[in-house]
């Protein structure tokens, strides 16, 4: 499984600002995770197989605590669930490989939105080793979308 993740401690975010912005949403109450059960969170975007998964359907079905306590939070608006929920199962879960890299490149700019990528980006996204680039947009990025076609082999398509 590749996904970025970090720990929360107590089921809390801590003091560290860095994990203040991470885990802004997060509102966690320690009696929904069993003992042992650590929680945990980051990027929502994630790489799993089919074992994974199997893994995740299996421990979210022996979990209704869990998935109530995400509901709950998710339905009063205190955390987006997805930042958390998988996280917390897989790194729960023993016997799967898990790496911390979504295999996303993504830039932020201190903003709530990810930097908009552009042809400048095309150095880091090719040194990066992530299987994905966000954000891109058709006119914005049209540089930088022409000549990763050109060096996978594709066709660009025109912007709108």
């Amino acid at each position: 499984v590749f996904i970025g993740h970090s720990p929360v401690p107590d089921g809390r975010p801590s003091d560290n600002l860095q994990e203040v912005r991470q885990f802004r949403y997060f509102a966690f109450e320690p009696p929904a995770f069993p003992s042992g059960f650590a929680c945990h969170a980051g990027d929502q975007w994630f790489t799993a197989n089919r074992r994974a998964i199997d893994v995740l359907l299996d421990h979210a079905a022996q979990a209704p605590a869990l998935l109530a306590h995400y509901r709950r939070l998710e339905a009063d608006r205190h955390v987006a669930a997805e930042e958390s929920f998988y996280h917390t199962l897989f790194l729960n879960c023993p016997g799967l490989r898990i790496e911390n890299n979504n295999l996303r490149h993504i830039v932020w700019d201190f903003g709530a939105h990810p930097k908009t990528l552009t042809l400048r980006d095309l150095p880091g996204i090719l040194g990066s080793g992530a299987h994905f680039a966000r954000k891109v947009e058709p006119r914005k990025s049209v540089g930088l979308l022409a000549t990763l076609a050109l060096t996978r082999g594709l066709r660009a398509r025109p912007a709108k």
